[in-house]
């Protein structure tokens, strides 16, 4: 938060989910989506006005980073018109959401293609992966209910891999 201390006014920008507006101390306190924003009292507050419309913004664009990150890209990210790096920067992160979309995307098309030929393959399949939750198909459920059940087992890098496959070999 140190790059909005060269703002003229402001004193300090902290992280306060509960923040109330209002005087403490010397200060005046502004509450932006959960920050805090401390402007020195005694000043022409009108002069604040375009460094605080600039901050505020600047901390918006930056609660909604933290949105877009966990994959909600439908966010408007505000494009300062500062023709300055601040403009530039906010130009490049556009471009990076846009680009996060289009990955997330295609991922989440994939996964549909795997997750649709992973319930169709004939052999049932188990798989332990070594963080997150166990995954089986359908022909699985049903394999695992009979005794003619052949099994392959595979450990991978990833998790382990048990293939279960109808035994077709004559009974001796």
């Amino acid at each position: 938060m140190d790059k909005f201390s060269s703002l003229r006014g402001v004193k300090g920008v902290l992280l306060d989910k509960n923040c109330q507006e209002g005087v403490e101390g010397n200060h005046l306190v502004l509450c932006i989506k959960g920050y805090k924003v401390l402007i020195e009292r005694g000043k022409d507050i009108l002069s604040y006005t375009e460094d605080i419309k600039r901050s505020s913004a600047e901390l918006r664009n930056m609660v909604k980073a933290r949105e877009i990150s966990k994959g909600n890209f439908d966010l408007l990210v505000e494009m300062p018109q500062t023709r300055d790096e601040v403009q530039e920067l906010a130009m490049s992160f556009l471009t990076m959401k846009e680009e996060l979309r289009k990955w997330y995307n295609r991922l989440k098309g994939e996964k549909e293609i795997l997750s649709t030929l992973f319930e169709a393959l004939p052999v049932g399949i188990v798989f332990f992966p070594k963080e997150g939750e166990r995954l089986e198909n359908k022909a699985y459920e049903e394999l695992s209910k009979k005794s003619s059940v052949g099994e392959v087992s595979l450990d991978l890098d990833i998790g382990r891999v048990i293939i279960y496959k109808e035994d077709h070999r004559p009974v001796s």
